[in-house]
C-alpha cells in the first residue's frame, strides 16, 4: 500500500483540511495545533505504511551508489527513454522538454479524425476512456490517461508515464506496442 506525508508551512495550515475529518477534530489537545488534530486520526486504516516511511526513505537511498541523487537521476533517465520510445512508436512529438521532467512524462496520443474523436469524448464523459479499460483487460496495463479540457484542443489525449527503480525499458516497449494496437482498434471500430 502507498503512503506519504504532508508538510504544510505553518502560515498556510489554516487553508488545508483533510478529506475525511478526524474523530478528534472537534476537541482541542494540549500542545497540539488544530491543523494537527484534524489530521491525527482520519478513520480506520492500517498505519503500517506511515510507520515505515522513515525506513523506506533510508532504504531507497541505499539502492544505488550515490544515494537519492542517483535514484532521481536513474528515474529521470528511464522516464526520458520510456517517453522517447512510446512517442516514437506512436509517431507523436514530445509534450515538454527534457528539462521540465522529473520521473513523470506525458506522451501525446495521436489525434483521431474529428468524428471518431467526438465519439470517444462522448464516451469519456459518460464512462471514462475505453482505451484505459482495453489496456487493462487485454494487456494488464493500468496507466493514467488524460483528456484535454481546453477548447482549442478538445480531442487531445495523453498517457502519463512514470519511472521508478522497479521499472524497466521493456515495460515501456510493451506499453508502446499495446497502445499502438489499441489505438488502431479504436480507429477501426468507431
Amino acid at each position: 500500500k502507498g503512503s506519504a506525508f504532508l508538510w504544510v508551512k505553518s502560515d498556510r495550515q489554516k487553508d488545508f483540511r483533510p478529506l475525511a475529518l478526524s474523530n478528534y477534530a472537534e476537541s482541542n489537545k494540549a500542545n497540539r495545533s488544530h491543523f494537527h488534530t484534524e489530521f491525527d486520526y482520519v478513520g480506520t486504516h492500517d498505519a503500517t505504511p506511515f510507520l515505515a516511511i522513515k525506513d523506506a526513505i533510508e532504504f531507497m537511498a541505499t539502492l544505488l551508489p550515490g544515494g537519492w541523487p542517483a535514484v532521481f537521476e536513474s528515474n529521470h533517465t528511464l522516464v526520458l527513454k520510456g517517453r522517447d520510445l512510446v512517442a516514437k512508436r506512436l509517431g507523436t512529438v514530445h509534450a515538454a522538454p527534457d528539462s521540465m521532467l522529473g520521473c513523470l512524462a506525458a506522451v501525446l496520443l495521436p489525434e483521431n479524425p474529428p468524428d471518431i474523436a467526438a465519439k470517444i469524448a462522448a464516451r469519456w464523459a459518460k464512462e471514462g476512456d475505453p482505451l484505459g479499460g482495453f489496456l487493462n483487460t487485454r494487456h494488464k496495463i493500468q496507466i493514467p490517461l488524460i483528456h484535454s479540457s481546453h477548447p482549442q484542443t478538445p480531442n487531445q489525449r495523453w498517457v502519463r508515464l512514470s519511472a521508478q527503480m522497479y521499472n524497466s525499458l521493456e515495460q515501456y516497449e510493451y506499453l508502446a506496442e499495446a497502445l499502438a494496437e489499441e489505438l488502431s482498434r479504436e480507429r477501426d471500430c468507431c
